[in-house]
């Protein structure tokens, strides 16, 4: 199953929770626990939205990186 080990840490630094990046995302929080779990994907658009409401400017590679 992916870890997305850097997108949780980069999440919690700025101050959101699930709830709120799935509102962000227009998706259930079960939803986004899933994809954050590896249990389903993320789609492109969402990895850019994720990107940009962390306004950080972090690399895709970097965010979505697995383990």
């Amino acid at each position: 199953m992916k870890s997305y080990k850097n997108l949780k840490a980069e999440v919690i630094k700025a101050g959101l929770d699930k709830e709120t990046l799935a509102e962000k995302l227009s998706l259930p929080v079960d939803t986004l626990v899933e994809k954050l779990t590896g249990e389903k994907e993320f789609c492109l658009n969402e990895c850019l939205q994720i990107q940009s409401t962390l306004k950080n400017n972090l690399a895709l590679e970097y965010l979505f990186e697995c383990e």
